[in-house]
């Protein structure tokens, strides 16, 4: 299947990162744009989903906290001494139903778990990952996880970890 990209901007800029997966295996495209429609999306156990690398602006976190109606100042530019502001957990978790829907278009989101690790400031470089664990029918679970990705873009160490669970499409 086919879904549209995220605002996921990796360095070098040519638009966001994909994972293309077949028969279990997976690669990495610019966009699902450049997945043929006739290549369906495999979902089986160990298919790994991703956008690429992610980065919240502070702009980002205003719109979310005022969405929200989040109001703690740790996720304010002007907060401790002009230190970063910390990414709200929530628009971390976000990602993971954002994820699956851009490779699953009509796949709905039904529970999720996170545990948050390690704070995300704004600037930094994350990658959300959703790897399939368990698939009966049109129900997949998925092991959830987001990065905080390297200055090289390796995936440093896990600062989000969970379980979703989905049903997908007929």
């Amino acid at each position: 299947m086919r879904g549209g990209g995220g605002h996921a901007s990796p360095s070098g800029g040519g638009g966001p990162l994909s994972l293309s997966c077949g028969n279990g295996v997976c690669h990495r495209v610019r966009n699902l744009s450049q997945i043929p429609a006739t290549q369906p999306l495999s979902l089986v156990v160990g298919t790994a989903l991703s956008l690429g690398p992610r980065k919240f602006t502070q702009q980002d976190v205003d719109a979310f906290t005022q969405v929200t109606g989040d109001a703690n100042p740790i996720h304010t530019d002007n907060n401790n001494h002009n230190h970063k502001a910390v990414v709200p957990g929530a628009l971390l978790s976000s990602l993971f139903p954002a994820t699956v829907g851009a490779h699953v278009a009509g796949a709905v989101h039904l529970s999720q778990t996170s545990k948050f690790r390690e704070k995300v400031l704004v600037g930094d470089d994350v990658e959300a990952v959703a790897t399939v664990s368990y698939r009966s029918g049109r129900r997949a679970k998925f092991d959830t996880t987001c990065y905080l990705l390297s200055a090289t873009g390796d995936r440093d160490k896990p600062v989000v970890t969970g379980e979703a669970l989905c049903l997908l499409p007929v």
